[in-house]
């Protein structure tokens, strides 16, 4: 027990602190604000045992439908390493929008990616805990003088991701909630390394055998160019998931948390 005692002081110590940066982000500094809806589709095909190709798609509005903010089509290939980690590669192609007066730019972004996840049970069982580390190369198209451009920047982004989920007696519903952090390590001394923190709760209902719906309400900040700036998202999250197996074509629908972004 006294190693989940450690992992779960982690947990709460990391919400804590996260709790403490957005304060402090919010009196100290310029805050915009805006509402969010985020929508996605995710799928995990198991080839085998061993190999699995994880996938989605989503859609991204700000003021709730009023305005674009991001599309995008993510795809990869995870590979168990073992009972509780299993390493991943993959590529996404996005949509990010930006908006001269009252019309939209659709940027693309082109953005291989690479993780390791490790995921526990804790707590007699009664509760799953997801760790990630992913890192991004991020290809971004620019805007030069309010047009698209053929350049591109590049960004190395680096993602930890924590989450503590608690399946309920009823096992077809599960809560929980966590917290990610993303910085650009390149940036390392400037205004720049900083990029967004984000705070989630969650909850989970199993529609069928291979499918759940997750709802998860977020506080989003995210940092916009001038290290003085930051951005407050308040996010509405819906997500469904489906898992499908290459030779029983369904399987029971156990959330692979961390596998999958958002």
């Amino acid at each position: 027990m006294g190693k989940l005692n450690f992992v779960y002081k982690i947990f709460l110590t990391g919400l804590i602190c996260t709790s403490a940066f957005v304060f402090s982000a919010k009196s100290q500094n310029t805050v915009i604000h805006t509402n969010m809806l985020w929508l996605s589709y995710n799928n995990t095909y198991e080839i085998n045992k061993k190999f699995s190709v994880v996938s989605d798609a989503l859609l991204r509005t700000r003021d709730y439908f009023s305005k674009w903010s991001q599309m995008a089509v993510r795809s990869g290939v995870s590979y168990a390493a073992g009972k509780r980690f299993s390493l991943a590669v993959g590529f996404a192609w996005f949509k990010n929008v930006q908006y001269v007066g009252t019309d939209p730019l659709f940027k693309n972004e082109y953005r291989p990616w690479q993780d390791i996840v490790y995921k526990a049970k804790l707590f007699n069982k009664k509760a799953i805990l997801t760790e990630r580390l992913r890192n991004e190369e991020r290809f971004q198209q620019a805007v030069i003088n309010n047009k698209l451009s053929s350049h591109y920047d590049f960004v190395d982004r680096l993602r930890y991701r924590i989450e503590l989920m608690f399946p309920l007696h009823d096992t077809a519903w599960a809560v929980g909630g966590g917290n990610e952090v993303m910085i650009n390590p390149r940036y390392i001394k400037g205004p720049r390394f900083f990029d967004q923190d984000r705070i989630f709760f969650s909850v989970n209902r199993n529609l069928s055998p291979s499918v759940f719906l997750q709802t998860s309400l977020m506080e989003v900040i995210q940092q916009k160019g001038k290290a003085t700036v930051f951005e407050d998202q308040n996010v509405l999250r819906i997500s469904l998931f489906q898992r499908i197996n290459y030779r029983k074509k369904t399987l029971p629908a156990k959330p692979n948390y961390g596998k999958h972004d958002e």
